[in-house]
């Protein structure tokens, strides 16, 4: 059975940028304005853990994506978009004492529409804990039909993005029921359900680059000031939780019975009552699932960052001067010095062709890097109009999995 190494350095699966700042609120808009601008890595450092907006894994598992006979698909455009232009508006608050910090939309910003793609649910790919109340509080479990197509899934028990270590902004937005769990709980006083927040986003499931995905879109408008909110009920279900309002107050306890009751300090009289405009079903339906073409040079520009990720990625891996190294360092010289990027992969195609070069052979020690490579190459062509140049055989023939002697794997599990 494939295992996670926990003494393993994780390494990102994808290319995905992170803002440059983030706004730090020591309370909630609506009650502060004091508030600093701090880069990811140092709001991470001061909640001692790593910024990332990738899924992160070991090397065991990032092989075991690029040596699979099937190469992986990238089908979640919306998802890619936003993985390479990071929203700028959103902030994190603190809250209280009891939750910690939320994730809010700035109150100097413009409302977030419906349907808006906030990021990938980041943190670490690995296997759940046998015993799921054993997960950290940031895990998001990635079971789902739609997970079930990656490699990864294959490979572990149950898949995990566990954000205990490695997370972004998604990890701190705050749970909210769902309209329907809402509407069947019994409130204390009676009749002021209308001042408790639902849920305004939800998780939408895929598979990004062979890796199982989990990715946060905005159900309904998000206003200035606004937290956000998504429904975790199968984590809560069976213990009590906070209930907010609009603006992220703690108004009263939902408790495992279905009853909330309402703080009794709690202002009734100038609270303003929770939105609750709904992105249609089918709506969220299509935004999960729709994948239109990428325009060429968007996508030009996603393959060549997905490349030096996976350059730089892998040149860590060996010591300097290695020949692992300089071979790395090769194909990073020529990719960068390319006019644009149609050389910049005509390049990397030349030096992939060396059938006499024994580390990119198929049991070369830079094999795994190959197949990485080839697979931004192959996508990279399928957005082209014209096929790359043909004066040497198509590297992406040579090595294509399903033409390698072994069983097939297949798409179900």
């Amino acid at each position: 059975m494939f295992r996670h190494e926990q003494k393993e350095t994780p390494e990102p699966l994808f290319y995905a940028k992170s803002p440059e700042t983030i706004r730090y609120f020591k309370g909630l808009p609506s009650l502060t304005k004091e508030s600093e601008e701090l880069t990811p890595q140092k709001l991470a450092e001061r909640g001692g853990y790593a910024w990332t907006d990738s899924a992160v894994a070991s090397q065991s598992i990032r092989d075991a994506i690029w040596s699979d006979k099937q190469y992986p698909k990238t089908a979640i455009s919306d998802l890619e978009e936003r993985l390479h232009n990071p929203l700028t508006t959103l902030v994190i608050c603190e809250m209280n004492s009891v939750v910690g910090k939320g994730t809010f939309l700035a109150p100097d910003a413009k409302p977030l529409p419906a349907g808006t793609v906030i990021s990938v649910y980041a943190g670490e790919i690995c296997d759940t804990p046998l015993s799921i109340k054993k997960m950290s509080g940031y895990g998001m479990i990635l079971t789902s039909e739609e997970h079930a197509a990656s490699v990864v899934s294959k490979k572990l028990k149950i898949p995990q993005a566990d954000g205990i270590k490695y997370r972004n902004i998604t990890a701190f937005i705050q749970h909210a029921p769902d309209e329907d769990v809402l509407g069947k709980a019994t409130v204390t006083p009676k009749d002021e359900k209308k001042y408790i927040a639902t849920s305004n986003c939800f998780i939408a499931a895929g598979t990004y680059k062979g890796c199982p995905v989990s990715y946060i879109v905005t159900s309904q408008e998000i206003q200035p000031g606004e937290p956000l909110f998504i429904s975790y009920e199968n984590y809560f279900n069976g213990r009590d939780y906070c209930a907010f309002d609009r603006n992220g107050n703690v108004i009263g306890t939902f408790t495992k019975e279905n009853t909330i009751q309402i703080n009794s300090d709690y202002d009734l009289k100038n609270a303003k009552p929770a939105t609750r405009m709904k992105l249609p079903e089918a709506q969220r339906i299509a935004i999960s699932l729709e994948s239109p073409k990428l325009d060429t040079f968007n996508a030009s520009k996603r393959f060549a960052a997905d490349v030096t990720l996976a350059l730089d990625t892998h040149q860590k891996r060996y010591a300097a001067e290695s020949p692992e190294y300089n071979f790395i360092k090769l194909l990073q010289k020529n990719f960068n010095n390319g006019d644009d990027t149609a050389a910049k992969f005509n390049s990397l195609h030349v030096l992939l062709s060396d059938d006499k070069n024994p580390l990119i052979s198929p049991a070369g020690t830079l094999r795994m890097l190959r197949n990485e490579l080839v697979f931004h190459m192959k996508k990279y062509n399928e957005t082209k109009p014209k096929p790359m140049s043909t004066t040497k055989p198509s590297v992406t023939e040579k090595i294509d999995p399903s033409k390698k002697s072994g069983p097939k794997r297949s798409s179900k599990r």
